[in-house]
């Protein structure tokens, strides 16, 4: 079975470190929330349903790492970001 850790927390509190670590003993991938929200802002303009949309799809993104073991070559994900907006 293929379980995913998702570490979410404040800025500058250990997330990327505590993945980082993980990842090594572990062999997991690791999925930064706040690169994707960079791109996300950069590809889609701001508009009255952005947020809505923004919402959307990190939970189907997080949705489909939950539901698919070969997801990114079927390893084990490390989630980690600061995702207070969703």
């Amino acid at each position: 079975m293929y379980k995913n850790l998702l570490i979410i927390g404040p800025n500058k509190c250990g997330k990327t470190t505590l993945s980082g670590l993980i990842s090594d003993k572990y062999d997991c991938n690791i999925i930064n929330i706040d690169n994707i929200m960079e791109s996300y802002n950069k590809t889609f303009p701001r508009n009255e349903e952005y947020e809505n949309n923004l919402n959307n799809f990190l939970i189907n993104y997080l949705n489909q790492l939950s539901d698919y073991k070969n997801f990114y070559y079927c390893k084990k994900n490390v989630i980690e970001g600061n995702i207070s907006n969703i």
